[in-house]
């Protein structure tokens, strides 16, 4: 079997160029998220998976015990407004610590919370070439060089207009 995966990895590969890009990145995801889970993940043998299969404990046990380190990685990056909005939703009372939020609302806030930070970190990262692509786009067209229309090009004011949105949302 491992040889059919790395045949088809490789098949008629022959320079850089020729790899996937999607299997470049979510290999790049796979290692960054296994390297950040690990403590996680052995925080839960430890705790959960080893002591049910010695059989000192019970399924629901393990299952209870081995979303502590999970619920302790969550709420340590969950945002609290995130949280807030998830507790109305679900209609339940605040509790005094977000370590006693109820997975029903941690994790989608957890979620939520972590897309917007991405979305936050890819705006910040475009920002600047979308910026470079504007000047050059305004002198080349100043001087004669039309390459492309602004009609033809419409996601720009698109993008701005989403820039706008989520400076008044997220600040």
């Amino acid at each position: 079997m491992r040889a059919c995966w790395w045949s088809f990895i490789f098949s008629d590969k022959r320079s850089a160029s020729d790899y996937s890009v999607d299997q470049t990145l979510i290999g790049l995801s796979m290692i960054m998220t296994f390297f950040l889970m690990q403590p996680v993940g052995a925080a839960i043998y430890k705790d959960a998976v080893v002591p049910f299969q010695e059989g000192k404990i019970t399924a629901v046990d393990a299952i209870v015990r081995g979303g502590v380190p999970m619920r302790q990685f969550m709420s340590h990056y969950v945002r609290e407004k995130d949280a807030a909005l998830f507790l109305e939703i679900a209609k339940e009372p605040r509790p005094a610590n977000i370590n006693d939020l109820s997975f029903r609302v941690l994790l989608p806030a957890y979620i939520l919370s972590e897309l917007k930070a991405g979305f936050q970190i890819g705006a910040v990262l475009f920002l600047p070439f979308l910026v470079v692509d504007m000047v050059v786009a305004s002198i080349t067209t100043s001087v004669g060089m039309m390459q492309l229309r602004l009609s033809s090009y419409p996601h720009r004011s698109s993008f701005c207009c989403f820039l706008w949105w989520m400076a008044g949302t997220f600040s």
